[in-house]
Parts: structure tokens; C-alpha cells; sequence
């Protein structure tokens, strides 16, 4: 089983990769909604600013290896 850090990751590049995989721009999610991928992945905003400022994401390895597969 790999482990996949957070602080491993670039997260500017991330967001860019989930928009990329699933055809749509991250500001425009609505808050709690689900990304359009198998593995469950949810945004969270500042409820002021409405800025991102969490992306849950379960079995983190699972949802690298399923963007890789769109990109």
C-alpha cells in the first residue's frame, strides 16, 4: 500500500489536475458537493469569502491514480 503525503503534494497543482479531470473550475463547486470521480472527494468553503478551504479526500492514493488516469 502506498502513503501519499499531503505535504508531498502541490496542491495549486492538484486543483488544476480535479478541474482538468472532471471538466469543471473548482470556484464554481458548490460548497459539500461531490466531485465527479469514483473515489470521494468533497469541497469545503469559507462560508465569508467563499474561497476553498478544504478539499476532503478519501483514500487519497485511490484518487491520485484515478486523476492520472483522465490527465
Amino acid at each position: 500500500m502506498a502513503i501519499t503525503s499531503l505535504l508531498d503534494i502541490d496542491l495549486q497543482s492538484l486543483i488544476k489536475d480535479i478541474e482538468r479531470a472532471c471538466g469543471i473550475i473548482l470556484s464554481r463547486v458548490e460548497c459539500g458537493e461531490q466531485l465527479l470521480l469514483k473515489t470521494l472527494a468533497i469541497i469545503s468553503r469559507d462560508e465569508d469569502a467563499s474561497k476553498i478551504t478544504a478539499i476532503e479526500i478519501l483514500r487519497l492514493g485511490d484518487f491520485l491514480n484515478e486523476l492520472n488516469l483522465y490527465l
